[in-house]
């Protein structure tokens, strides 16, 4: 069994900010989706990996999607991913996201890790 490098941070925080990215993930694949989740340590860093097999993000949403306000949801607040994308760079980490149409999204969380002890 592989175990996850550990990150620091405040838990709460940490927590809002993934549960943001696996909504979104959720809302993408619907009932018959599917969502893939990794981790893995790479130079130094902890990167989460969070992948959908859901419609995908037009480029013209893409470039957008970490505004405030904006959503595209009919009940949306437009607060989820502005509000992760801060929490993780508040963390010292960072947001990415991959997404093609018709073929899914993948977001991608990079923190800091813990110094092994």
């Amino acid at each position: 069994m592989t175990t996850c490098p550990k990150v620091s941070g405040n838990a709460v925080l940490l927590r809002e900010g993934f549960s943001s990215i696996f909504t979104n993930a959720m809302d993408a694949v619907g009932d018959k989706g599917l969502i893939r989740t990794t981790a893995s340590r790479i130079n130094g860093s902890v990167v989460v990996r969070i992948s959908d097999d859901g419609g995908g993000i037009p480029s013209e949403i893409a470039e957008h999607l970490f505004e405030p306000m904006h959503t595209t949801k009919e009940k949306g607040s437009g607060i989820g991913l502005f509000a992760a994308k801060h929490i993780l760079e508040m963390h010292k980490g960072s947001v990415e996201i991959e997404s093609k149409p018709d073929q899914g999204t993948s977001v991608i969380l990079t923190l800091p890790a813990m110094a092994a002890t």
